[in-house]
């Protein structure tokens, strides 16, 4: 028999598959743990419009993830940020590509305390993501 670590090969076998099966469990689960948090904040934070300039599709640990990256300005001063949501399918990743091109224009919610944090949040859009 032989042995990984003080593992037997088989049994390490098994423990790396579950651990590949588990991981976009593990995203997602974190994905919407953020969300909330976040959204519990932000929704009392001041809304204001951004522009879309650029968004990204990445596959990685069996997820597709959609960044939406924007630029804001505040109070005379300009700052940038970023929206991740994670998918099952890579067209769902796409269909945010397809919504959002470069140059749409988002609304997001500003800490006014703190102009540089921002939030993107899907109930704020008119088109859903």
């Amino acid at each position: 028999m032989y042995y990984i670590f003080g593992v037997d090969a088989l049994s390490h076998i098994s423990i790396l598959g579950i651990v590949k099966l588990s991981t976009p469990v593990v995203v997602w689960a974190g994905y919407l743990i953020r969300s909330r948090y976040l959204k519990s904040q932000a929704t009392g934070w001041q809304p204001t419009e951004a522009t879309v300039f650029k968004v990204d599709s990445e596959y990685k640990d069996g997820v597709w993830t959609s960044t939406l990256s924007y630029s804001y300005s505040w109070e005379g001063e300009y700052y940038a940020g970023f929206s991740i949501r994670p998918f099952v399918k890579e067209s769902g990743a796409d269909e945010v590509a397809a919504k959002f091109p470069r140059g749409a224009t988002v609304t997001i919610r500003v800490d006014v305390d703190h102009p540089e944090t921002s939030v993107l949040l899907e109930d704020d859009q008119f088109v859903r993501i």
